[in-house]
Parts: structure tokens; C-alpha cells; sequence
């Protein structure tokens, strides 16, 4: 008999949300198994023995003529099934029942007498309302159907420790995640019960857990834990005990096939290769290559749809440009290539997750501190992205249950807040006591990267507190701020006056379906006068002038693909390289370029060219700044990159360096210096949020297709 699968799955959904079945438990999954057996074409195949070992997780040995735990649940069931129809399951259009003697389901239409004609009344209409929220939920709901009942969103935790890496139970019920709940900066895996305050605390190690992937049966938790180069994968039961090691990878991104017997990671053998995946076997710990990964791309992360047909993977040609590709299994689980593109984005993908029905998949796509979250469907060739409405702050790895009706409605993930403000301290001087750095523009948002006006009077800075990264000026002070227009830029960047304080340098980074094009401007401090400075064809960043005004130095990359210091012409044009042995950040001063190489300090190369050499290795890459004919800097921590503890000086003619004083922040990178030189402006971090949030009903926003 063919049965109406929507329609018996969205009655399924009904029962399992309703009173009699809320709390039900093992009757709930019970119901749920045999009612997607059937429908899965195995009805005729359900036995005492199959439900044994698939609801009540009895061992394979499991005999029932002697232990009569099914019998004894299928009786609870039948009578739980007539009290839920004889009340809230009337008007139910099928009624499910498990006839006795057998367990295969039966599905029967219930009609109801043609209804006499009668005056509108409120109670009915509020029924009818209350019928269609109820159906709204259903498990396997088709097409772009919105939900009915309202959007609930959920902290996972209360504490504020760093949360991170959710993943559901199965049946939905609980989440696992990592976070600092017991010592800051020991980062352990965890289990809350939704809807309850207790919590399981799953590892203790002194190092690093991370990535929790909770097993398709429920009894386990695979995570990686930090040790040596990257790391290992871990297994634990998912209600705690001894821990087994199964093999070293040092990526992460782990991902169970649906039937629990493998799990895929990310590993990277050596610095010189490609991150690959790895199809990692549970029952021994061996390993073998999960893709073929097309030449020139990057597979970050692979997820398998829960009827094990499937897999979507987040398929990169660098961090930046990933979309989503969807590619059908083989019986070994490696994917048939070549896969299917499922968006086009060219953006930046941090997780995805399939929902229960193997349709639909929800994802996290995004550009710097601008990310949403997304949903698909996976089978549509034509299918354009949703967003989902209701996401708070930024979100990452989503996170779905693989049964029951949260499969279809819900989806836990990580948020991310902070609030970055910008402060000027004065520069310290050894024998005098500094004074508390004062704030000079702030927001419930972030601001970054300041600079002050050649004349001192006005500030340049970024800012997402209109929602989306922007340029802004204000006065010295930070009153009376106004954003500039972004014009086509996905993100702008690293904003500099010009000597004269006329105009505004900045790097402009679009998004398109060809990938990334990061470009210099220039604009009026109007926001008028929008031009174009680097060439086509180059990838540039980190603008800045030279002190006559004429140039505009950057960092770019061209064939050979290395970067290195260029400059252009104010008006635009050709591009002339300054620099052979590479370079980034670069400031001019004195009639010399002073610029960054990775992990290498602070460098210099005359305006005129000529021999490039190291003077400052001492030096943070990104926090230093040319001041009284030399470079103020942040020390390094015992000479190795990292946040240092103090500002110094050095002296471009001596080469001596003087120690200054304390920083007035200690994680101070990026700063500039006042005109008068007698103060540095910095961002700093004055809060910061991670958590774990649980979204039940969601939906799609009015307008959410596409970006």
C-alpha cells in the first residue's frame, strides 16, 4: 500500500509534540521508528527483536521470549496512541495505531461529518489557528512551507565561558559542546539536557577539547584533542568514562556517516600540503582518503545526510572563496566527482548541517563580521539560499538532530559578540606615572582601526554599528560621527588620510561569482570622488601615502604569487614594485619605507629603491608605528611573535632601543600616533561573547533569498 508520506509524517510530527507524548521518551522514539521503518519501505520487516535493539538499545544477543521490555512498551504505547485520539488527536486527518500482535503501523483517514453552516466564532478560528502552529512543525514539511508557531530561541548554557562547536543528540534532546566552564583557557566537552539546569562535564584533560560530533546512536562523543602537531581524535561515551584514542589528526571538522561506523576529518600532514580529508574506521582507527579533491581546491568540511545517500561538502579555493557542493556516496563512502555546485557565494562557509528529510541543508555563509545563517535545498538544481530570521549576533556551525521533529525545526549554533571601542593612551616615559587611557569613540559595536587628521581635528575609523563594516569619520573626540558610503564594497579596510587631509585611502573588497577582488580607492572625505588606484588584476590591501602625497603604497600580489610591497599614483595607473623579497603593512618616513614581513618584524628599503634589510626583529608585525626618527613599538613575548608587555623605541641613526612603560591594554596591536606625538590610538576588545543558543521553529525572513 502506498502510503501519503507528507501527510503521515506531519501527523506523525503532531502526536510527538503533544502532551501525551512530550515527555514520553522511549515511547516517543518507539513510534517514531516504526512509523519511519514503514514508511521507508521496511514495515513488513519491524520485529519484537529489531525494536529491542533499535529503541531500547538492547545487545545483539537480545533474546525476547525471555525479556518482554517490547511487548510490555508496545502495550504502554497503543494506550498512550487511544488517550492522545480521544482528545487532542481528533481532528488528526490520520490516525496511527499499532495493531496488537504486530508492530508494523497501521495509517487510517479519519473523516469527519460536513460541518452545518454557523456564525463565525472566535474559538474555532483560535482552534484552527492552534491546528495549523501544530502543523507547521511537521517532520518531513516540503518545499519553502513557514512554520506557524513562534520562533524560541535558547542560551545552551548561562555561564559566560567561551562556548563552542555545538552538536545535538540524535534524538534531539540534548547538546554537546565545548567551552571554558571550569577554568578559563581549559577548554573541556560538555552535555546539557535542554530543558534542564544540570550539565555533564564529558573530559577534564589539561589540553585543549574541542569539536564535539555526537554518534548517530546516541552513545558517543568524538572529539579532538590538542597535542603534538594538531592533534588526535578522541572517543568517549556520551554519558562519560574512560576515553579511547583513535587516530592523530590535526584539523579536526569531524563528521559521522550515518551509520556510525566512520568519521571524517581534516588533516594536514606537514605545512608544505593540503589539508585532506580522512575517512577515519571507529572499530579500528585506520585511515584512508575520504575525497579526490580537484587541483587548485580545498575540501574544509564534509557532512553526511542522514539516509547515507549523500554528502555536502564546503569545497574552497582559498579560506575566503568556499561554497557549498552536494555529491552522492559510493558503498565505501567516498563521493562520486564530480560534485554538485549548490551555491555560489565566493564567501567565507563556517559549518553545515542536513536536516532530517536528507533535503535541506542549513549553513553559515558570510564576510568578515558580517555572517547568516542559511538554509538550501539540496535536490532543487535551482535552489537559491534562504536566510533564517530570528539569529542573533554572528553565527557559526550549525548543528541539526538527525530524528524526531526537531530534525525539521530546529538547529543549535554558535553566537559571537563583542564590543570593540577606541582609546587613546600617552605615550609613556620612563619616571612618570601614566595616566588611564581615556575612550574617544564607542558603540554597542566595534570600531577599529583609527586614525587622526593630519591637522588633528578629525578621526577616520571602521565601524559595524550600522550593521556591516563601514568607514566613519568623526571629530577628534568621537562626537558627531557619520559613516561614509561603502559604494560597490562588500568590506573596506585600513582608511588613511592623505597629507593634506583632503581625501581618504582604503582597501575595497568585493564579492562575485568569480571569486574575491581586493583593490585600493580613494575617496573625498565627503565620500564623493570614488577611484580606483591599484591595476586590475591584483589582489591589494593595507593602503597607505607617501609623506609628499603623490603615492600610494600597498601590499598586492601578482605572478609570481608572492606578496609585496607596490605603489601608484594618486590619480591611479600602473603599479610599480617597491619591493623583491615580499612585504605587507609599510609606512614611509624620513625618505624610508618602513614595512612588514611575516614573523620577520619591521624591515626598510629607501623611497629610491635598493637594498631591502631587517632592522627591528624585536618588533610586533602589526604594532608599530614611525615616531621621533625611529619606530615606537610593542616588544615581543621572550622574542617570539605574540602580544607583548610593553612600548619601546627605536632609534633609526643609533639603533638603540629605550624601553618606554607598561601598555595601557595588554592585547595593544595595531595603533597609530597623534599629530602631536604624544599619544597612540588603538581598538581594544571591552567585551567579548561566545555562546551556544538553541533556535526551535525557526523561519526564513520575508526577503531572505539569496545574499
Amino acid at each position: 500500500m502506498k502510503h501519503n508520506e507528507g501527510l503521515i509524517s506531519e501527523c506523525l510530527a503532531r502526536v510527538l509534540i503533544s502532551p501525551e507524548f512530550e515527555r514520553a521518551g522511549r515511547l516517543r522514539s518507539f513510534l517514531e521508528y516504526v512509523v519511519q521503518e514503514t514508511l521507508a519501505g521496511r514495515g513488513g520487516e519491524i520485529k519484537e527483536y529489531s525494536v529491542g535493539v533499535a529503541v531500547y538499545k538492547k545487545p545483539h544477543d537480545f533474546d525476547p521470549r525471555t525479556d518482554a521490555v517490547v511487548r510490555v512498551g508496545a502495550t504502554k504505547l497503543r494506550a498512550r496512541l487511544e488517550t492522545y485520539y480521544s482528545g487532542n488527536g481528533k481532528a488528526d486527518l490520520i490516525r496511527i495505531s499499532i495493531p496488537k500482535g504486530a508492530y508494523e503501523p497501521a495509517f487510517v483517514e479519519q473523516h469527519t461529518e460536513e460541518p452545518r453552516p454557523r456564525p463565525v466564532r472566535w474559538p474555532g478560528i483560535a482552534a484552527i489557528v492552534l491546528v495549523l502552529g501544530v502543523l507547521g512543525t511537521a517532520l518531513y514539511s516540503r518545499g519553502t512551507r513557514e512554520r506557524s508557531l513562534p520562533a524560541r530561541l535558547t542560551k545552551v548554557a548561562s555561564e559566560a565561558a567561551k562556548e563552542s562547536s555545538p552538536s545535538f543528540s540524535p534524538d534531539g534532546s540534548a547538546i554537546a559542546f565545548s567551552g571554558e566552564m571550569h577554568a578559563p583557557g581549559n577548554e573541556d566537552i560538555y552535555i546539557r539536557k535542554l530543558g534542564s539546569d544540570s550539565m555533564l562535564r564529558l573530559t577534564s584533560d589539561p589540553a585543549r577539547d574541542s569539536q564535539p560530533a555526537w554518534s548517530p546512536d546516541g552513545g558517543t562523543v568524538a572529539f579532538i584533542r590538542n597535542e603534538g602537531y594538531g592533534g588526535a581524535v578522541y572517543l568517549v561515551a556520551s554519558t562519560g568514562g574512560p576515553e579511547r584514542k583513535l587516530a592523530h589528526v590535526n584539523m579536526g571538522g569531524l563528521a559521522w556517516t550515518a551509520d556510525g561506523k566512520y568519521l571524517a576529518a581534516l588533516h594536514r600532514p606537514s605545512q608544505l600540503d593540503l589539508p585532506t580529508q580522512l575517512l577515519i574506521d571507529v572499530s579500528t582507527g585506520a585511515t584512508r582518503p575520504l575525497t579526490a579533491t580537484p587541483t587548485g581546491w580545498i575540501d574544509y568540511a564534509v557532512r553526511f545526510s542522514p539516509d547515507g545517500k549523500s554528502a555536502a561538502m564546503i569545497r574552497c579555493r582559498s579560506y575566503s572563496r568556499c561554497d557549498l557542493y552536494v555529491g552522492e556516496l559510493r558503498k565505501d563512502y567516498t563521493i562520486i566527482e564530480p560534485m554538485r555546485r549548490l551555491t555560489r557565494l565566493n564567501s567565507v562557509l563556517q559549518g553545515a548541517a542536513w536536516t532530517g528529510d536528507s533535503r535541506t541543508i542549513l549553513f553559515v555563509s558570510g564576510y568578515y563580521t558580517d555572517y547568516k545563517l542559511y538554509r538550501i535545498d539540496a535536490q532543487s538544481p535551482d535552489a537559491l539560499p534562504q536566510r533564517i530570521a530570528g539569529v542573533p549576533s554572528i553565527p557559526h556551525y550549525p548543528s541539526i538532530p538527525l530524528r524526531g521533529p526537531g530534525s525539521m525545526s530546529s538547529v543549535a549554533f554558535r553566537t559571537s559578540s563583542s564590543d570593540e571601542n577606541l582609546w587613546a593612551a600617552l605615550i609613556p616615559e620612563p619616571g612618570r606615572v601614566p595616566l588611564p587611557p581615556r575612550p574617544i569613540a564607542s558603540s554597542p559595536r566595534s570600531e577599529w582601526q583609527p586614525e587622526l587628521s593630519p591637522d588633528g581635528a578629525h578621526l577616520v575609523f571602521l565601524s559595524d554599528r550600522e550593521g556591516s563594516m563601514q568607514i566613519w569619520i568623526s571629530k577628534a573626540d568621537g562626537s558627531d560621527p557619520h559613516p561614509l558610503p561603502k559604494q560597490h564594497c562588500t568590506v573596506t579596510l585600513y582608511p588613511h588620510w592623505s597629507p593634506d587631509g583632503e581625501e581618504i585611502v582604503f582597501a575595497c573588497f568585493t564579492q562575485t561569482d568569480e571569486g574575491e577582488d581586493r583593490a585600493i580607492y580613494t575617496m573625498k572625505r565627503d565620500g564623493t570622488y570614488f577611484l580606483r588606484v591599484s591595476p586590475p588584476g591584483m589582489q591589494a590591501t593595507e593602503p597607505s601615502w607617501s609623506r609628499d602625497g603623490k603615492w600610494i603604497y600597498y601590499g598586492a600580489t601578482m605572478a609570481p604569487p608572492q606578496h609585496q610591497i607596490w605603489k601608484s599614483r594618486r590619480g591611479g595607473g600602473s603599479a610599480v614594485q617597491v619591493t623583491k623579497s615580499g612585504g605587507y603593512r609599510a609606512i614611509e618616513a624620513g625618505g624610508v619605507l618602513y614595512y612588514t614581513a611575516t614573523g620577520n618584524g619591521v624591515w626598510a628599503v629607501s623611497v629610491e629603491g635598493g637594498e631591502e634589510r631587517k632592522v627591528l626583529p624585536e618588533a610586533h608585525d602589526n604594532a608599530w608605528h614611525p615616531w621621533k626618527g625611529g619606530i615606537l613599538f610593542t616588544t615581543r613575548v621572550d622574542g617570539k611573535p605574540g602580544y607583548g608587555k610593553e612600548l619601546a623605541h627605536w632609534n633609526a641613526t643609533t639603533g638603540v632601543i629605550r624601553k618606554l612603560g607598561p601598555l595601557p591594554h595588554p592585547d595593544l596591536l595595531l595603533f597609530t600616533v597623534n599629530p602631536a606625538g604624544t599619544e597612540i590610538i588603538y581598538h581594544r576588545t571591552d567585551r567579548q561573547m561566545q555562546e551556544i543558543v538553541f533556535l526551535d521553529n525557526y523561519q526564513v525572513e520575508a526577503s531572505g533569498r539569496g545574499r
